[in-house]
């Protein structure tokens, strides 16, 4: 239970950051980015969209790491919603 604490409150860290970062996108007329950060950021990306924070467009690459297990669950390029999307 402790450890699912922990991640709650860094994806809650990560999703305050997004938050702040997407403001200054907005700033410079940013409006969408494509992200090849880790897995943490792709949770923290959705949690945003479920809960109506997410305003930029976001393409979310997938590390080469995990691209045999996104294949193999049949994640494709385009999947997603308009905001949060895989690509």
């Amino acid at each position: 239970m402790f450890i699912n604490v922990r991640i709650k409150i860094f994806i809650n860290q990560i999703v305050e950051n997004l938050d702040k970062a997407q403001i200054e996108l907005w700033r410079f007329g940013i409006t969408s980015v494509h992200d090849f950060d880790n897995k943490d950021c792709f949770i923290a990306l959705q949690k945003m969209e479920q809960i109506g924070k997410l305003k930029l467009r976001v393409l979310k690459s997938i590390p080469m790491d995990f691209l045999d297990t996104a294949i193999d669950f049949g994640a494709t390029t385009g999947f997603g919603s308009d905001n949060l999307k895989i690509g």
